[in-house]
């Protein structure tokens, strides 16, 4: 497996995602048994390339790259919501909302993908966008980038950097 991209879901299932043998085909696996066996899933693109997974508090998961595939049903079938033309490099959902960011965008939309567009971030910047993390109370964090991480505690109605105690970009 190359390129592999490991989840575990919020019931403890197992989800992975790569290439066999170094190729250009990608599909993903899936075990409910604590990895003790796998099975293929199938509904997902093949020829799509994604960077890494995220599971909503609701227990929806998301896998994210070329655009955002969602499960409701703990990985079992996937519903393309954001179409393959939007590319990002992280992304994460709270009660509510998906955020994701690639580069300097940061994106929101509905969990099922409703309403899926860049947002304002009000002058804080993750001009990079490395990664995204869910915080307590629903809290998104996004990083990378001039300003390191930037938080919204409002839904993504206003960021703020919040960087005390981290020196270096």
């Amino acid at each position: 497996l190359s390129e592999g991209r490991l989840h575990l879901t919020v019931t403890g299932t197992m989800l992975v995602w790569g290439s066999v043998n170094g190729g250009s085909t990608y599909t993903m696996w899936r075990s409910a048994n604590g990895g003790n066996t796998f099975s293929p899933v199938s509904g997902i693109p093949t020829n799509r390339y994604f960077f890494g997974f995220t599971s909503g508090p609701n227990g929806d998961v998301f896998l994210y790259g070329e655009g955002i595939l969602r499960s409701v049903d703990d990985g079992l079938t996937w519903t393309s919501i954001v179409g393959a033309s939007t590319f990002v490099t992280a992304a994460v959902a709270n009660t509510t909302n998906l955020y994701a960011v690639q580069l300097g965008v940061v994106y929101k939309g509905g969990l099922d993908g409703t309403g899926f567009a860049a947002i304002s971030t009000g002058g804080v910047q993750v001009t990079n966008g490395l990664a995204m993390a869910r915080g307590m109370n629903d809290r998104i964090l996004a990083a990378g980038g001039g300003d390191r991480i930037i938080s919204t505690t409002d839904n993504g109605v206003t960021w703020q950097a919040v960087n005390t105690g981290i020196t270096t970009t």
